[in-house]
This record gives structure tokens, sequence and C-alpha cells, in this order.
């Protein structure tokens, strides 16, 4: 699954607070508020690939626990959130010998297999089994990618102690 990369501008009072904090104290305000729209998007995945399937599938999907989301700061003002799957399901499947595990041996799908199945297809394109062809993780991040923003917006906002909304357009 490839990343996704969004620039914001507009943000100018944002920029001059946290460039005249400096040091450490802007760089947790920006983690923080990355790290609180790492929470809303990893919410957002959930709930979108949660409705991509049926079965247990689905039930691992909507689990929070089947999601991680990591924080990185970059600098003291940019930095970078991982929201993906993790785990496998807890059925048992025989291989068919068709795809990478030789035939008849015992496995599990791992949620993040099962996703990029979902988005990507198999190889030739087809659709597999229970895994109806969709892009759940691609429209959940189209979808809600304002909302988002607009909640790491909030909470350096919020820390920074400014009460102008910032439009995202």
């Amino acid at each position: 699954m490839s990343d996704e990369e969004v620039e914001i501008t507009g943000l100018d009072q944002l920029q001059d607070r946290l460039e005249r904090l400096g040091g450490d104290e802007a760089r947790e305000i920006v983690k923080e508020g990355l790290s609180e729209g790492g929470d809303a998007l990893r919410e957002v995945m959930r709930i979108s690939c949660a409705d991509a399937f049926t079965g247990e599938p689905r039930q691992v999907a909507a689990q929070q626990s089947s999601w991680s989301k990591s924080a990185r700061m970059e600098s003291d003002l940019s930095g970078t959130v991982r929201v993906g799957p993790k785990g496998s399901l807890v059925d048992l499947h025989v291989s068919r010998g068709h795809g990478r595990q030789p035939l008849n041996k015992i496995y599990r799908r791992s949620l993040r297999y099962l996703i990029k199945l979902a988005e990507f297809g198999s190889s030739g394109g087809k659709e597999r089994g229970d895994i109806r062809r969709s892009t759940p993780m691609t429209s959940g991040f189209e979808s809600y990618k304002n909302a988002v923003l607009e909640k790491v917006i909030e909470v350096i906002q919020k820390r920074l102690g400014l009460d102008d909304p910032v439009d995202l357009g």
C-alpha cells in the first residue's frame, strides 16, 4: 500500500507561532496533533475496511486492536503518521497450491493481505473467494482526509491557544 502525502497551505499563523516556540515544545505540539489525527484516521480505516468485508475478515477489521498507528517527527514542524492493518485471522485455511503457499499447507490469512486483495485484487486482477474488489483504505482516506486534517489543526490550535479556525477549502 502506498503512502499518501498531504500538504497543508495557508496556515501561516500556526507556522509562525510554532516557529517562535521552537525546539522541543513545538515538536511536542505537532506530534500530539499528528497522533490525534492518526487516531481519527485509524478509526476511519477500521470502519471503511470492516464495511468492505463479510464474515471473519469483517470482524477482525472492525477491531481497533487490528490497526496500528505510529507518529514520527522528521523535524520540529513536520512528521509522518502511518496507519495500517496488523494481525491475522483466527480461522485456519488449507492451501490449494495455487499461490505462495504449498499444496495442503495450513496457514492463517493476515488482515494486511486481505486488504491488499480488496484494494488491488490478486495477480491477474481477479476477485478472490470472500474478498470482493473494492478500495476500502483509499476511499476511506479520500472521504475523510479533510476531517482528519481538521483534527490535527484543532489540536495544534488548542495547544497554542489560538481561536481562529483554519479553513481547508
